[in-house]
């Protein structure tokens, strides 16, 4: 997405331009007033100003009534109240934001709230199957296919990043198989929805909801969940609203995944301010062009720990920043690997062992890996995946 309006400086580093923004632009008043502010404190205001809303909601009261302008209905259209949305506009005043321009955001007919966002988001599975098709043969034949076309300019990534092709093609492969995965949601709603959605009531509705496919579920884990999305989403609100404070209107143009990731190799807001670059010297960030998709992909996994010194344990930890799962970096250094092979070489299990000791994963649950496998085959998926497309191996 090209970053429009935003006030800020181009610099040269590394021979690509990179886009500084402004010392006092909302976005970087927003990073010092969440420096200023605890994560969950801010959370709780935000949900303790919406029970508030929703117990004092009534004609003549603080918060507009369902009659009022501000607040629509339109048949099979779920929406957001002023119950909702006055909290949270509240709180994004706080950032530095014009309330009237961020209340013409919120208030817009076409905002809707999706209750799919929620269920996507909590749940969200993580295993070994799901990112097993990208490692079918087929899967593998694009990516060699891709990076032969782009080699040049994978090769100048490398070189000006230190971050190996492979790890580069690995990630946009799986990301949205290099930008042939249909991006569907409003990134605006889905970090809406989220932000508002951590409530009781809301806890109790979703938790109804997702039962009937999930009976294992609990409402207590469910709520402690949405309060971290939730959490997280106002983070992610503050920055997408700094990039189109100039222009709102394109925030409803800007179309992303069900986590509100944007783009090519899929950065979220807050992401797309720190680590994006202009990769093709268009003076403009797009991450919905390959150029530019490849460059912030180095540019990323540099800022945060992977150079050619690094160790193993520090280049997983880099992957591991990208995407919070052990699955998925094993999965990029596999396919890197894959794609690294000359393909006539006889492919057979690979262990590389991590130093002297055992490595510490970057997980949450912090579980030890003591060596890295590199499969040549795993399980196939059973049936042509819906999202990228890849048939199984037979």
């Amino acid at each position: 997405m090209a970053l429009s309006g935003t006030k800020g400086t181009w610099n040269i580093a590394g021979g690509l331009p990179v886009f500084l923004p402004a010392a006092d632009s909302r976005y970087r008043l927003a990073l010092r007033c969440k420096q200023a502010q605890p994560r969950s404190l801010r959370t709780a205001l935000v949900l303790a100003a919406l029970l508030a809303g929703w117990a004092f909601a009534l004609p003549g009261g603080v918060f507009p009534t369902e009659n009022t302008a501000k607040s629509r209905t339109h048949s099979g259209q779920q929406e957001f109240t002023s119950a909702e949305l006055e909290p949270l506009i509240d709180h994004l005043e706080q950032f530095g934001f014009d309330r009237g321009r961020i209340e013409k955001v919120f208030y817009d007919q076409r905002l809707r709230k999706m209750d799919r966002v929620i269920a996507f988001n909590a749940m969200n599975p993580d295993s070994e199957r799901i990112y097993s098709q990208f490692t079918t043969s087929y899967a593998i034949h694009i990516a060699r296919k891709f990076r032969r076309r782009h080699f040049t300019e994978l090769k100048e990534i490398e070189r000006v990043y230190g971050v190996p092709n492979e790890i580069v093609t690995a990630i946009l492969l799986v990301e949205t198989r290099f930008g042939g995965v249909k991006l569907p949601y409003r990134v605006l709603e889905v970090f809406t929805t989220l932000a508002v959605e951590a409530h009781p009531e809301a806890v109790e509705r979703h938790y109804q909801l997702l039962k009937v496919r999930h009976p294992e579920i609990e409402k207590e884990w469910l709520a402690g969940r949405l309060m971290k999305k939730a959490d997280f989403a106002l983070t992610e609100l503050v920055a997408v609203l700094s990039m189109y404070q100039e222009n709102p209107d394109r925030l409803y143009h800007l179309r992303g995944s069900y986590a509100g990731a944007m783009g090519i190799p899929q950065f979220l807001p807050s992401s797309y301010l720190s680590w994006a670059v202009d990769g093709n010297g268009d003076e403009r960030v797009d991450l919905d062009n390959l150029s530019d998709a490849m460059a912030s992909v180095g540019n990323y996994l540099r800022s945060h720990g992977w150079t050619p010194e690094a160790s193993l344990r520090e280049k997983w930890r880099a992957v591991w920043e990208y995407n919070h799962s052990d699955n998925y970096v094993r999965t990029m250094f596999e396919i890197a690997f894959r794609l690294s092979t000359p393909r006539k070489r006889k492919r057979r299990r690979v262990a590389m062992v991590v130093e002297s000791t055992a490595v510490e994963s970057a997980s949450v649950e912090s579980t030890t890996v003591e060596t890295m496998a590199v499969e040549s085959t795993l399980v196939p998926v059973s049936t042509t995946n819906s999202i990228t497309g890849f048939p199984p191996d037979p």
